[in-house]
């Protein structure tokens, strides 16, 4: 009933009177709680306007992923200058892809293409082409990879510049990793060719403060250059007090250089025979009597002296009766590899025994070149060598005495072979539930398995050089499998958990299986099973690692991938059909919960007036005649 009608009813007499008394009360009790509802819809428009003005800020920790560089990124310039200088591996990895403080300093906001041949660098592998790295003062290993493992033609926000090589990078904002866009990517996974910038050996990392370029110094006047040769001492050999001939001489020098260095000594020995060497002393034997002039000439980086009296000596040799022909040889030389390397892998030791002949003369040392590059004098018989690389090599061996060098002859050669293994990688997965007509597995690798399947995987390490393996690990990164699998059979295996530094619980897990021999010629291999979880996980793609969660089982042993993938549960296929959501925000809540506001203030308002015409009704009540 309107009001209005309530009113009329009343004044003509066709209403019950008795009733205004019950609707007064009535309409106060809905007045406290119209009003109570009117009051908190104005509170809670009042704090949806300060959540707009002040807006939460990021958490480090909601989005970090085991695969950053910085766990959960970082929120500005001024955050990752920060975590550059007081976190000695973060800065590690950014001077390994040629990225300096000066460089971040200068970098402005853009987003990397995954598809402008952009490389990224991260804590787990992904996809098929990944470079494994480590650096100084790393909590974990890193890898390099195509960006476009995330999804070909995507952008990926953060901090813009150019690296030391010229190329252009990224620090993504979600996880500060590093990308890269160079020029000569790696055209065969398998090959392991390390992408530019990525350089072999990492960079030493030596913490400096971030101080202010000084302006360039005016270059002080160079200082002034001398050099000299101050003297030149000839000592016969003290075995020859007569001085006959052969006699041999010991030659010392003496010299000076002022603001520039010595860099070698020019010998004239006055026989016809002159020598070249960075030594201040040296030998010389004369062979026939007579009186020589040794001169001796300094070079250095700013010339060469002249001769000088200081420099000069005058030998004085004998004519003595000829002596007995000296006679020295080597007759044999014999080696004998390590019997505890039979295969002789690389690195082999080997023991070298020289027979010799030597009359009529002092013996001084054995001349061994090993073939390898390395050549040694030594009076030790026997001698050890240590082959470090696989080849073959001609070891040989001369004898030296007061008397000459012998000659190289056959016997005095000895051929060493090296060899080395070769090792290559193989890996499958079968799907031991969906079987073929034959009741076989049927091959899972690029299928899509479904919820409770059985897969089994092996992994294959063959040998196809000549020497075998010492101490080879199968060790398998499943953390992606354990996403949507359970291990039922570990296959002689053992689940390693390894923690992630400073990554809130996140641990590497891999399945890890004793070190052994592989001989040359053999092949070994590991299985392990898994099973499907039933029902498949519906947790949604993780922000910053793409991969985490993606309704795909991935790993790789030794560039060798395999890829499983799964049906989405009912939740993804959901999200699947709503593509976008309704394009609202923060101005559209705000207008909701206003007009939510202004319309209950309204009906407590409204409310209010006919609590009070009731009132003025109840006073008139009383005057009206019945």
């Amino acid at each position: 009933m309107l009001f209005r009608d309530f009113v009329t009813n009343l004044s003509t007499g066709r209403q019950d009177r008795g009733l205004i008394h019950y609707y007064v009360k009535r309409v106060s009790q809905e007045q406290a709680v119209r009003t109570a509802g009117a009051v908190l819809a104005v509170m809670v428009s009042v704090f949806q306007v300060l959540t707009v003005i002040a807006p939460p800020q990021h958490s480090e920790a909601s989005s970090g992923s085991s695969n950053d560089v910085i766990y959960g990124g970082y929120s500005s310039k001024a955050d990752l200058l920060r975590r550059y200088d007081s976190d000695l591996e973060i800065r590690a990895v950014y001077l390994q892809m040629k990225i300096t403080r000066p460089m971040i300093e200068a970098a402005t906001n853009g987003s990397a293409n995954s598809s402008d041949n952009t490389w990224s660098v991260g804590r787990l592998p992904h996809g098929s082409q990944n470079i494994k790295f480590t650096v100084a003062g790393g909590r974990t290993p890193f890898y390099v990879r195509p960006l476009k493992v995330w999804g070909a033609g995507k952008l990926f926000p953060g901090l813009h510049g150019v690296n030391a090589d010229g190329n252009e990078f990224w620090i993504l904002y979600d996880c500060g990793n590093p990308v890269v866009k160079i020029t000569n990517q790696p055209t065969n996974p398998g090959q392991k060719e390390t992408p530019t910038p990525t350089p072999a050996t990492p960079i030493p990392v030596t913490p400096t403060p971030a101080t202010p370029t000084p302006s360039t110094p005016i270059p002080p006047t160079p200082p002034p250059i001398s050099y000299n040769c101050d003297s030149l001492e000839a000592i016969p050999d003290t075995n020859n007090p007569q001085h006959y001939a052969p006699l041999k001489v010991s030659f010392s020098t003496a010299a000076t250089a002022t603001n520039t260095t010595i860099i070698g000594y020019l010998y004239d020995f006055g026989d016809g025979t002159k020598d070249e060497g960075n030594n201040q002393t040296t030998t010389h034997t004369y062979t026939r009597a007579g009186t020589y002039t040794a001169t001796v000439r300094v070079k250095t980086g700013a010339g060469t002296t002249a001769i000088n009296a200081a420099c000069k000596a005058t030998i004085v040799v004998g004519t003595v009766p000829p002596p007995p022909q000296p006679k020295y040889a080597c007759l044999r030389l014999n080696a004998y590899p390590d019997v505890k390397n039979p295969e002789k892998d690389a690195p082999l030791k080997v023991s070298f025994s020289t027979e010799k002949l030597v009359e009529n003369t002092g013996f001084i040392s054995y001349l061994y070149d090993f073939g390898d590059g390395v050549s040694k004098e030594t009076g030790l018989n026997p001698y050890e060598h240590t082959y470090e690389k696989a080849g073959t090599y001609t070891a040989k061996v001369r004898i030296k005495t007061r008397a000459g060098i012998s000659e190289y002859v056959d016997d005095c050669q000895y051929a060493v072979e090296v060899v080395s293994p070769n090792l290559g990688y193989k890996k499958s997965a079968l799907n031991l539930t969906l079987v073929d007509s034959n009741n076989n597995p049927t091959n899972a690798a690029g299928t899509q398995a479904r919820a409770g399947d059985k897969i089994k995987y092996t992994l294959t390490a063959y040998n196809s050089g000549k020497g075998g393996v010492e101490g080879f690990v199968f060790d398998e990164a499943i953390g992606d499998i354990l996403e949507y699998a359970t291990v039922i059979d570990q296959g002689g295996g053992k689940l390693v958990e390894t923690p992630l530094p400073g990554k809130a619980g996140a641990v590497a897990t891999s399945l890890v299986w004793p070190s052994i021999h592989i001989g040359a010629g053999k092949t070994v291999e590991k299985s392990f099973v898994v099973q499907i979880k039933n029902p498949i996980p519906d947790t949604p793609i993780g922000k910053s690692d793409k991969q985490s969660f993606d309704l795909q089982l991935d790993n790789i042993f030794y560039g060798q991938a395999v890829s499983i993938t799964l049906p989405p549960p009912l939740p993804k296929r959901i999200e699947q059909v709503s593509v976008t959501l309704p394009q609202t925000g923060a101005s559209a809540a705000n207008v909701g919960i206003a007009l939510f506001a202004a319309g209950a203030l309204f009906i407590a308002l409204r409310n209010k007036l006919i609590k009070h015409e009731l009132a003025v009704l109840a006073s008139l009540h009383e005057g009206i005649p019945s």
